[in-house]
């Protein structure tokens, strides 16, 4: 469990490191419902604040939208100021007693919207940063929502991750991601059943229409994200192009025709970062090569992570090392040629291992044969030399496009 809260925390940090979206010396105001989203959302906070990520504890905004059952919103402002309570957090409470909705059988969810933010307009002043609780699956709803009205272009890509003061955090979580997180880190919540009427828009969408599209096609909400934040950085929205991309520091040109992958590359940056860096550095070595699908990319990566050192192989052209922690993509040529310049071993093991080498790329009964065990190459002198020589060089490949 500690090793999951870890990850939860690191995940969401990493995330909002990439644009500037967290600094220590904030005054953050996390705006709470009660509901699952926005506790997830304070949590997370919580814990930047206790791990020291953050030096402010945050302060939690309720807003009572006098829409739903006095009872139900007694429940919710209970649930969140017993939260703040056992957590020392400071809480405001805002009514919409003085708020004139003018029909509350029309559009009362944009009405309600707009008197929130008249209400943040109020409060920015005194904080930094107010965190909204929406996640993937909210943007999702909103892209298809615009796109089927008919409206601005730029409301198809989504819900902004950051705009003004307000920063929405769990932009890098789903909906089914939070749920497990809140159930397995036992967070508090309460469920808001207007979310299961039809009868609004996002709703209908949410219950009716989205869940065929999954089982239809898949993982949509990872489709989502890449197509519209690559559209976003072509068009000069993304604030995720506001900010270096710095992916190709990670990337070295190595011996012949071969890349090395930095190991700090695995500390800052996502999966989905150092695939599509590999896939560059695929095409940079064989525009024709078949290259491995996402998912066992990933499954390279986990591996390289987990400290194991390969050899894996990503098309009929294209193996992969870890060297001393670093990835080295290399063309079966290269591997061919270096393996070539290291010096024979005069041992009886080596003269009866000598005829399923010649003219053949390296086998792993070779290598037993040499060195006694699966990676004996990688701890001959010149291999390292040839490692060290590669690493100085410093090339970058250009260019890397991460698209967040």
């Amino acid at each position: 469990m500690k090793r999951l809260r870890s990850s939860a925390i690191k995940h969401c940090h990493r995330f909002l490191n990439k644009f500037d979206g967290i600094r220590s010396e904030q005054r953050v105001l996390v705006s709470v419902s009660g509901g699952r989203d926005s506790m997830f959302c304070l949590w997370l906070y919580h814990q930047f604040f206790k791990e020291g990520l953050i030096h402010n504890a945050p302060v939690v905004l309720y807003f009572d939208h006098k829409l739903r059952s006095e009872k139900d919103h007694e429940k919710d402002e209970k649930l969140i100021k017993e939260y703040c309570r056992l957590h020392h957090l400071k809480m405001l409470v805002k009514t919409a007693d003085d708020f004139s909705y003018e029909n509350k059988k029309k559009n009362v969810e944009k009405q309600a919207r707009r008197w929130r933010y008249l209400e943040y307009e109020k409060l920015k002043k005194n904080y930094d940063v107010i965190v909204l609780g929406h996640h993937i699956d909210d943007s999702l709803e909103w892209s298809l929502l615009s796109q089927l009205r008919g409206g601005d272009f730029k409301n198809s890509l989504g819900i902004p991750v950051k705009r003004d003061v307000f920063l929405r955090p769990l932009m890098c979580f789903t909906r089914e991601q939070i749920s497990n997180l809140v159930t397995s880190f036992k967070i508090p919540y309460r469920d808001d059943h207007s979310n299961n009427d039809v009868q609004f828009e996002r709703n209908f969408l949410r219950q009716s229409i989205i869940p065929k599209l999954k089982k239809r096609y898949g993982n949509i909400q990872r489709n989502y994200v890449h197509q519209k934040n690559a559209l976003a950085f072509e068009l000069g929205l993304s604030i995720f192009g506001q900010k270096e991309n710095k992916i190709k520091d990670f990337i070295f040109k190595g011996e012949g025709e071969s890349f090395f992958l930095h190991p700090d590359i695995l500390k800052n940056s996502s999966i989905e970062e150092i695939k599509n860096a590999v896939i560059q550095v695929m095409i940079e070595l064989d525009d024709e090569g078949r290259s491995k699908s996402r998912k066992e990319l990933e499954k390279l990566i986990c591996a390289w992570r987990a400290g194991k050192q390969g050899p894996w192989q990503l098309s009929a052209n294209v193996s992969v090392y870890s060297i001393r922690r670093h990835l080295w993509v290399m063309t079966n040529q290269t591997k061919n040629n270096i393996t070539s310049q290291i010096p024979e071993l005069i041992t009886s093991q080596k003269q009866r291992a000598k005829k399923s080498v010649i003219g053949r790329t390296i086998t792993v009964k070779w290598l037993k044969a040499v060195g006694g065990k699966k990676n004996a190459l990688k701890r001959h002198p010149l291999f390292q030399e040839l490692i060290n020589e590669s690493l100085k060089s410093n090339i970058y490949i250009e260019p890397i496009f991460v698209y967040e």
